[in-house]
């Protein structure tokens, strides 16, 4: 495939330099016009449905794959960057303006809703179905009945920052006013903080070793465990707010909020490996990409979408009809990416399907709050905390989905796997112990979620 180029020149977006793509974007596979601006990014439910935020409601659209169309509308007034999340019983939680976090039933009912006392940021949902959001000064705990699990004081204002949520239960999270990162364990207690003089961005991305990315205003930052700075860009290289992604191979991509920087790619000890999409002097929304199993990078940005390789050429790009007002965006949100690879975007009024053919990469963070339902943590179960007890017994911990069943596999060589035992996770983490492992030389555990 020929290597795409960049020119000078007026571009089909009148804001950005010219870029030819290589291909023609895939079909549309349906269109559907909620009828005022989508201020938050598509969430997917495990049963198809889409959910996308205007001004002063939240609109659960029906999806069968071919067209869409309205299933309801929950009146509720959108104040700050945000979208909402979906537990696995497809409750869904969103904030607003007055407040509140609200729970929302499927089909469109009020479950509940819990007084934050000022939020407006993303919620993110933990192992154990407990539902963390910022607020004024404080993170909320809230279990899934609406009740107040704890409270934990991050600063004067968390912002608009939302929490993510590591493999072993941590939460972290950015406080503005007075700026700071946070990493508060799951009874509420702070585990650690790293401050500084630097905003937050949105949220957080993990990597597959635990590496946790902040966007801190103009730099990226790696910390290490125990909040340490294992390594930070040079503040001259975005200017950035937009959380961050990662491709399976470990670059973090992450939206530039300046003139000088459009998309950036940067390799996991902290180099720049390239830029596109730079802009001309204007300050477009912060989104995040979403990479596909084939390290396909779709990003929204002016008016329309953009599907970049990891080499950062453009291969296509799709526009929403008409040229935005002046100091105005089609594209303000993120993109989505459903399990049969349809790729999901907001495109000012418009919600778009477009035909795709790759799932969501399988890497540690591949868009947005880390999945399609927002949730803001790794689906998948993990293990961690081995040691040998004194019984001559090996122990460790499965955190995995309350109230799921998980396999537990062993292999003496990491190639063949046998299943051991079957699960029901009853609390977060629970701990596993195997007696017979003394009798193995050397003995690998995994889990699997059916």
């Amino acid at each position: 495939m020929q290597k795409c180029t960049i020119a000078s020149g007026i571009a089909c977006l009148m804001l950005y330099e010219t870029i030819e793509a290589c291909g023609q974007a895939p079909p549309v596979l349906w269109t559907y016009d909620v009828g005022s601006t989508i201020a938050t990014s598509p969430t997917l439910a495990t049963d198809g449905t889409l959910y996308v935020q205007t001004a002063n409601a939240l609109i659960a659209v029906t999806n069968n794959g071919v067209v869409a169309s309205n299933r309801w509308s929950f009146p509720v007034a959108l104040w700050a960057p945000g979208t909402e999340a979906v537990d696995v019983s497809g409750t869904v939680y969103l904030t607003s303006s007055d407040g509140n976090l609200y729970a929302i039933n499927p089909d469109g009912s009020l479950k509940w809703k819990y007084a934050a006392a000022g939020v407006g940021s993303t919620p993110a949902i933990g192992r154990d179905g407990t539902i963390y959001v910022s607020a004024t000064g404080f993170l909320n705990a809230v279990t899934p009945a609406g009740q107040m699990k704890w409270r934990a004081f991050i600063g004067e204002d968390a912002g608009n920052c939302s929490p993510t949520i590591g493999s072993d239960g941590t939460i972290y999270i950015g406080s503005v006013a007075n700026p700071a990162l946070f990493a508060i364990n799951a009874d509420g207690t702070q585990k650690w903080s790293n401050t500084g003089s630097y905003a937050p961005g949105d949220s957080e991305a993990i990597g597959a070793d635990g590496t946790l990315y902040a966007v801190l205003r103009s730099s990226l930052t790696a910390f290490g465990a125990g909040g340490s700075i294992i390594w930070q860009t040079s503040t001259n290289q975005l200017g950035v707010g937009a959380a961050p992604a990662l491709l399976k191979n470990g670059t973090i991509l992450v939206c530039g909020g300046n003139s000088a920087a459009g998309l950036s790619a940067f390799s996991p000890d902290g180099f720049l490996l390239w830029q596109i999409l730079n802009q001309t002097g204007r300050e477009p929304p912060q989104t995040t990409p979403a990479i596909d199993s084939s390290g396909v990078i779709y990003h929204c940005v002016s008016n329309g979408v953009w599907a970049i390789n990891a080499q950062g050429s453009v291969l296509w790009n799709l526009n929403a009809p008409g040229i935005p007002g002046p100091g105005g965006f089609f594209a303000g949100t993120s993109p989505t990416i459903g399990p049969d690879g349809t790729i999901y975007v907001a495109l000012s009024t418009v919600l778009y399907a477009i035909a795709g053919t790759n799932k969501l990469s399988d890497s540690a963070w591949p868009m947005l709050h880390q999945n399609p339902r927002h949730t803001g943590k790794v689906e998948k179960p993990a293990l961690g905390k081995p040691q040998k007890r004194s019984d001559s017994g090996f122990q460790f911990q499965l955190y995995s989905q309350l109230g799921s069943t998980n396999t537990i596999q062993v292999s003496s060589d990491l190639y063949g796997w046998t299943s051991w035992t079957d699960l029901l996770v009853t609390n977060v983490p629970m701990d596993v112990v195997d007696f017979s492992a003394t009798n193995s030389l050397s003995r690998f555990y995994r889990a699997v979620d059916p």
